[in-house]
């Protein structure tokens, strides 16, 4: 009898041993972090639009127990004591855990080899709003920059030799994998000002610069004397300079240039519903007034950068970039790209010191 309990307390002992060898490797293989926020569904479909099917919105950072792969779109998750879907194409991106935190898991979206540890410098959005002849308030920090100072600007950007691109260059070394190496900038304008085409369009044009012009599409119906008409931008959409290359890409600032958080008099179905027209809408007109695709969206004032539903509507609609305001990091949202720098250009920035961030000097 003895000898039986022995025998049987040996075994318990192989068991248990092996369940905590299992427990080991899966904390090693199976711990995940998300790189973005996402959702957290009850079912492995993208039906993101009815509040219903999601769970929980997981933030970015947060530790995912991976159950399985169901296929190539979608995970089995444990997120705290939530279990549910992860769709692998909306997912930013899942690091492995500390055991292995360099490896990036490869069905994520991301590209590690675009990582600023391969680059010479940064890619920095050198980012305008309005630009004036002159103004009576000359208090610093202002969101315009006078047309003397401007062109300054882009002579000593010209001058210095550093490579001004745009975001289509960008999300085309992304897609190919290819390392970004810099210093580069990217000249961008946003809420569509008749001033882009007054005089910034001509001083580009002069010295052959390349830029981006972010623009409201209900502004561009109903332009006024403050911002750019259609006829107007597309005048700079078409431009093409003498070696036969498009100078300018035109991207969305909304439709009616409203914030895209959350207002708090509105249900979440009403935000969505709200969301999808924004980026929709006026996705639509640029497309149908230019006879061009865009696939680069500003959000106005920054609001709701990083939020899961709008990142996912961005995606459902064919964006590529969703860029926040004063934010490096995640504008590109099928990459990483810790490369980027986001400098704001008022009316008593020095455009050297931009220039400095994109060398790696800032």
């Amino acid at each position: 009898m003895k000898e039986k309990r022995i025998r049987i307390s040996f075994l318990l002992t192989i068991i248990l041993c092996c369940f905590l060898g299992q427990l080991k490797v899966l904390a090693k293989t199976s711990i995940y972090y998300t790189n973005k926020a996402t959702y957290l569904t009850k079912t492995a479909t993208k039906n993101y639009n009815k509040k219903k099917n999601i769970i929980t919105v997981i933030p970015k950072n947060q530790q995912v127990f991976l159950i399985k792969k169901i296929n190539n779109r979608f995970y089995k998750v444990k997120y705290k004591t939530k279990i549910g879907y992860i769709s692998t194409d909306s997912l930013s991106q899942l690091i492995q855990n500390k055991t292995n935190e360099n490896n990036i898991h490869n069905n994520n979206s991301y590209n590690k080899s675009n990582s600023s540890e391969n680059a010479t410098g940064y890619t920095v959005l050198l980012t305008y709003h309005l630009i004036k002849i002159s103004s009576d308030n000359n208090s610093p920090w202002q969101f315009y920059r006078l047309l003397s100072d401007f062109e300054k600007d882009i002579n000593l950007i010209k001058s210095s030799g550093i490579n001004v691109v745009n975001y289509r260059y960008v999300i085309e070394k992304l897609k190919k994998g290819e390392k970004l190496n810099g210093p580069h900038i990217i000249i961008q304008f946003d809420d569509g000002y008749i001033s882009d085409y007054l005089y910034a369009f001509p001083i580009l044009k002069k010295n052959n610069l390349p830029a981006t012009f972010f623009i409201t599409s209900y502004r561009a119906s109903n332009p006024g004397d403050s911002f750019a008409s259609w006829t107007q931008i597309k005048e700079i959409s078409d431009y093409v300079n003498s070696d036969g290359k498009k100078l300018f890409e035109i991207g969305s600032h909304g439709h009616t240039h409203t914030s895209l958080d959350k207002n708090e008099n509105e249900s979440y179905e009403e935000w969505i519903a709200r969301l999808r027209k924004e980026f929709e809408v006026s996705k639509k007109e640029i497309e149908t007034k230019l006879g061009q695709a865009t696939e680069i969206f500003a959000l106005p004032f920054g609001a709701g950068f990083g939020r899961a539903e709008i990142r996912q509507i961005a995606l459902d609609t064919g964006y590529e970039v969703v860029r926040g305001w004063k934010k490096d990091n995640d504008n590109f949202i099928k990459y990483k790209t810790d490369f980027i720098r986001f400098f704001p250009v008022y009316n008593n920035s020095n455009i050297q010191d931009a220039i400095d961030m994109a060398l790696g000097k800032k």
